[in-house]
């Protein structure tokens, strides 16, 4: 019982409370908020500091909030701010230029995720939807276009191949509007085709009378 009541007055000494509430841990004029100072070694390396609930023997950590990064000589840069059960084990990181990462500590878009997403409605903003593919002046491609480029590149004119989208991924907002683009031009080949279709089969017809008034 001395022990629990010598800590906590420990603890209790080494807040400083300003007059707008803050608190600081280890420094004399805290900002906002609660502001906890940490002294790292004079040496260089890496360290990991955190918040930490932890099992009754403090053997096993369940949930942590901190941050990793590196030291030199006593003078500290963080990586990532992290939460995970520990941090060896960690859920999800935060980049110091505001990127976060799901299941990656080096996240390269503003939320980098490793593995799976699974949601009820996924809306993507895009701009340049192509309604133009209608246009009066717009150049549809012939299918001997289309068939020239297949034989030369292996897949259709404006959509990335296999090793582009295995390298890069796919922009889902893009490749939506590319595919959205080849079906409206599909469409008008379509349409085309079907009035040439037509078109032949009235001549067939009128050349079927004209034999039939033949004989």
């Amino acid at each position: 019982m001395k022990r629990i009541i010598t800590s906590l007055f420990a603890l209790i000494t080494s807040l400083t409370y300003a007059q707008d509430s803050n608190i600081l841990m280890g420094l004399s004029s805290p900002a906002l908020g609660v502001k906890i100072k940490n002294n790292f070694p004079t040496g260089t390396g890496g360290f990991a500091r955190a918040f930490s609930l932890s099992n009754q023997d403090a053997s096993l950590d369940f949930f942590s909030f901190g941050v990793n990064g590196t030291y030199n000589n006593g003078v500290s840069t963080m990586n990532y701010g992290f939460i995970g059960q520990s941090y060896t084990n960690i859920f999800m990181s935060f980049k110091p230029d505001g990127n976060i990462g799901i299941g990656t500590t080096s996240p390269t878009e503003k939320l980098s995720v490793k593995g799976k997403i699974r949601a009820q409605e996924i809306k993507v903003e895009t701009a340049n939807w192509p309604d133009y593919v209608f246009a009066e002046d717009y150049q549809l491609p012939s299918l001997q276009q289309t068939e020239k480029h297949i034989k030369q590149k292996g897949h259709l004119p404006g959509i990335p191949s296999a090793a582009e989208v295995k390298a890069n991924g796919v922009d889902l907002g893009a490749m939506n509007a590319k595919l959205l683009q080849k079906m409206e031009e599909m469409t008008l080949i379509m349409i085309q085709l079907n009035k040439k279709v037509e078109q032949q089969a009235e001549t067939l017809k009128m050349q079927q009378k004209q034999l039939d008034n033949l004989k």
